[in-house]
């Protein structure tokens, strides 16, 4: 992929789930669009998400491609 400094970032999603147990149990997804492509990465951990959304936003700001 050639480099592109055309990319946004949506907020997190939450995707929940019953377990056979009949336990819930949730996911935390990342979404992100470079140049029309979408990406996702899935979390466990609602803190983990936000910190890669994070760094997903801040690279973005910086201007990095």
């Amino acid at each position: 992929m050639p480099t592109t400094y055309n990319v946004r970032v949506y907020k997190l999603q939450t995707r929940r789930r019953v377990t056979s147990a009949g336990k819930t149990s949730a996911r935390y997804v990342v979404r992100w669009l470079v140049e029309g492509q979408q990406f996702s990465e899935s979390y466990r951990n609602r803190t983990q998400a936000d910190s890669f959304r994070s760094d997903l936003m801040s690279a973005a700001r910086n201007g990095e491609a």
